[in-house]
């Protein structure tokens, strides 16, 4: 949880490091957005710089202490593998954890997710297993990676106005100024399925579903939905939705938080 004085309170669920990542966290000062990934909780600091607290057995990210002047930071929500920065100026960092594993093919593709360095005039990216997507201020989109997303590579280069992306394991969204959702990637689980929403005005990706926030405050979802992640349908003054693993998280106008998971709706 991020405070107004720019603390933090952050946990790690089911993780033995719990107590000393609660620790690290809460040193931190002046920081202005948060990002928790697996085993980690990341966050962006006043002075654009980043901040790591992690489990023992998450290695550190290499070469993110001379990162400066961001302005957001993203995780990608497969396990974490790989961090993004967009800079003042609209450039990009990206950054992995090449060591988790040393076969060759699996930094191989770490390396292609983050070879994001080209990218200019980036207003926001989006970043899931092996990819990273950049939406540039022009509302086109550019992708690079090593799995289905990146693959889908020619057909996101026709998106047009797009306003904001989202990204789960091994599928991506965007959406339009008029409301509707462009979809690629992987469609197993029907996490794809958004071609008839209209009037959404936010969208979120857990691994394996999709959910968009509607105009009218109500939220509609697809995809996997083992944990109950997609069972939103009776949601209501809704005003900011996000997407974990297997969960959905809305935020009320009054100020209270419904979610979504293991097949429970919790409101907070």
């Amino acid at each position: 949880v991020l405070r107004e004085d720019g603390t933090v309170r952050g946990t790690l669920l089911n993780n033995a490091d719990a107590t000393q990542v609660e620790r690290q966290v809460a040193q931190w000062k002046n920081v202005i957005a948060v990002e928790a990934g697996y085993g980690e909780i990341v966050g962006l600091q006043k002075d654009g710089t980043v901040v790591v607290a992690r489990d023992r057995n998450r290695p550190e990210y290499r070469g993110i202490s001379s990162w400066k002047d961001l302005v957001s930071i993203t995780i990608s929500r497969s396990r974490s593998v790989h961090l993004v920065g967009i800079c003042r100026d609209g450039t990009v960092v990206a950054a992995g954890h090449e060591s988790l594993y040393q076969s060759e093919t699996y930094q191989y593709a770490i390396r292609k997710a983050c070879d994001v360095f080209s990218w200019r005039e980036i207003c926001a990216v989006a970043c899931g297993h092996y990819y990273t997507m950049g939406l540039k201020k022009d509302g086109t989109v550019v992708v690079t990676g090593d799995n289905d997303v990146a693959q889908a590579k020619g057909g996101i280069s026709l998106w047009r106005d797009i306003v904001s992306v989202a990204g789960g394991d091994r599928h991506a969204v965007g959406l339009k100024k008029d409301g509707t959702v462009e979809a690629v990637g992987w469609n197993y689980f029907g996490q794809r399925e958004v071609s008839d929403w209209k009037d959404i005005v936010s969208v979120a990706c857990g691994l394996n579903h999709t959910a968009g926030l509607k105009k009218d405050g109500t939220v509609v979802a697809v995809g996997q939905n083992e944990c109950g992640q997609c069972n939103v349908s009776d949601w209501k003054n809704v005003i900011a939705i996000v997407a974990g693993e297997n969960c959905t998280v809305g935020i009320c106008s009054d100020g209270s938080v419904v979610r979504n998971d293991y097949g429970r709706m919790k409101n907070g």
